[in-house]
């Protein structure tokens, strides 16, 4: 049994035993919307959500008495409001009426799904560098392949 566990080693050292391979391509997402996000930089998530928060905010600054906010005071207060509500903080200040208050929970439902989507895209990248790095590089292969061959020769 020693001369197996000899032969191995020594084929692990001449590397004989463990031929690293090109990493594969990443399968793309099955859903349009994983299309989309998997194809979007942090730049372009970055940019709709500031979009989104302008067209809200302009709206805001313009809507009549009783479709906006309770009490228009300018762009920057419809601005403030868009962002406050975009991150869901809501410090409840400032007050929507009437077509206001959809146009909030759309934009409320923006902001969350944008963050969800920007976190998940982080997470998805940060999980296929750390696959990448443990499947291309040299020693978790060698400790892999040790730890196989001892599980097979206690058995």
């Amino acid at each position: 049994m020693n001369d197996i566990i000899k032969k191995q080693e020594k084929n692990i050292k001449n590397d004989n035993l463990i031929k690293l391979s090109k990493p594969h391509l990443k399968n793309s997402l099955a859903t349009k919307l994983g299309k989309i996000t998997e194809k979007s930089s942090y730049l372009d998530m970055f940019l709709t959500a500031i979009f989104i928060i302008i067209l809200c905010a302009v709206f805001f600054w313009l809507a009549p008495e009783g479709l906006g906010l309770k009490e228009n005071r300018g762009f920057l207060d419809g601005l403030y409001f868009c962002f406050i509500t975009f991150t869901t903080v809501g410090y409840g200040d400032l007050l929507p009426v009437g077509l206001g208050r959809i146009i909030s929970i759309i934009l409320a439902m923006n902001g969350l799904v944008i963050t969800a989507l920007l976190i998940g895209k982080f997470a998805s990248e940060r999980q296929q560098a750390i696959l990448l790095l443990f499947h291309t590089s040299k020693p978790p292969q060698v400790r892999m392949a040790n730890f196989l061959l001892k599980g097979l020769l206690d058995n």
